[in-house]
């Protein structure tokens, strides 16, 4: 037997605004999105809160893929960035048993 004494209560209603974006230029789009905020506050009553938000992605910076490191902590995205790991590992174990 299914339990069917529930209702569906609705909350957090928001307004989500996309921008379309002509640059690519993201300290651009965040200045655009604060300017877009100040324009709409201008001419609207009734916001309470407004948040200009993002998303960050950490990626190689030799191919731009996710580098998801081993457990060594060597990136698994490209020959290059593994290649790159190991010189810096071996820079940084010189270091430490010159110390």
């Amino acid at each position: 037997m299914e339990y069917t004494n529930i209702k569906k209560i609705t909350k957090n209603v928001v307004i989500i605004l996309e921008p379309d974006f002509w640059d690519d230029d993201t300290d651009k789009q965040i200045k655009e999105c604060h300017s877009i905020i100040r324009d709409i506050r201008r001419h609207v009553d009734g916001i309470k809160y407004y948040e200009v938000s993002w998303d960050d992605e950490i990626v190689c910076c030799l191919c731009l893929g996710t580098p998801d490191p081993d457990e060594t902590g060597m990136p698994q995205c490209c020959l290059e960035a593994q290649d790159f790991f190991l010189s810096e590992s071996k820079k940084q174990d010189e270091e430490e048993a010159g110390n």
